[in-house]
């Protein structure tokens, strides 16, 4: 027969038991296992764990507090040995991360011969390029003084792409004047003229800085030329982004309200599109009064 359940006596006990409210019996036959000595069960060797005194630890933590911006303990890790030009997977070096910190880190890691230009994305991302992201006027004259290249450009992202970057159009597209009008002291763009001050105003209009737009426009910036890539020109992006103020500036400054892409869309279509519309009754009133 069948044991459990089925067994006529176990079922009966269980029934009793039921009956008295008691919970139900434990009908199986195994025994218990021995008790085991956890600390002495010997555990399984990490093949990837490395001793905290080897060389890779020590890169490995300089590119984590340059992450983070700790100036203590870089300045530690590098009195250890740590490699200055050290990378990650990622490719990454500890300076590209510290330039979008503080100035501090920096200075350590330049003072311990890390790069200038020793990281470079799979696009061309420079690390004088991430640091006027950041908008750090510091850093970018510590790389700049230490013959970091100003005039790079970015590689494109697919063969239709005409949108290059150099560290002045990051410091455009981020708003950042400070780093914009240092970097123009510098040199940079000095050698290609109104092109790439048009492009630069294209990406001030991204991030809406009217000092940025200002500044191209005293250089020669065509206000209004269409982005080959974006299809649009300052003004559409200024009103495709709800930037009253830098649509205002523009149309001061002599912006066409007409002018209409390969789209077919004009400034006013983008900011009804986006719901921007202040923006829009402003950009039709322009319209109107272009008109007579």
């Amino acid at each position: 027969m069948i044991q459990g359940f089925f067994d006529p006596k176990k079922k009966e006990a269980m029934m009793e038991r039921v009956k008295k409210g008691l919970p139900p019996p434990d009908f199986s036959d195994r025994k218990p296992a021995p008790e085991q000595n956890i600390s002495a069960v010997q555990k399984p060797a990490n093949r990837r764990t490395k001793p905290h005194n080897t060389q890779w630890h020590l890169d490995k933590e300089l590119i984590r507090a340059a992450q983070h911006g700790d100036a203590n303990k870089i300045e530690e890790l590098l009195k250890k040995g740590a490699n200055a030009n050290a990378r990650n997977s990622s490719r990454v070096t500890p300076l590209a991360y510290a330039v979008m910190t503080n100035i501090i880190s920096v200075e350590l890691l330049l003072g311990a011969n890390a790069s200038p230009n020793g990281y470079v994305s799979k696009y061309g991302e420079t690390i004088l390029m991430r640091a006027a992201k950041a908008g750090h006027v510091d850093v970018v004259n510590s790389l700049c003084n230490l013959s970091a290249d100003i005039n790079a450009e970015t590689k494109p992202y697919h063969l239709s792409d005409k949108n290059l970057y150099t560290a002045l159009d990051y410091a455009a597209s981020y708003g950042r004047p400070d780093v914009v009008k240092y970097l123009i002291q510098r040199g940079a763009g000095a050698m290609v003229g109104k092109e790439l001050w048009s492009r630069v105003l294209r990406h001030a209009a991204q991030s809406g800085c009217v000092d940025i737009m200002r500044i191209m426009l005293e250089k020669g910036a065509d206000i209004n030329e269409v982005c080959p890539t974006l299809d649009k020109s300052p003004l559409m992006i200024v009103a495709s982004g709800g930037k009253g103020d830098a649509v205002d500036f523009l149309l001061k400054n002599g912006a066409a309200p007409n002018v209409v892409n390969s789209s077919g869309y004009t400034a006013y279509s983008y900011a009804m599109k986006n719901n921007h519309l202040d923006i829009a009754a402003v950009l039709k009133r322009a319209m109107e009064e272009a008109k007579k």
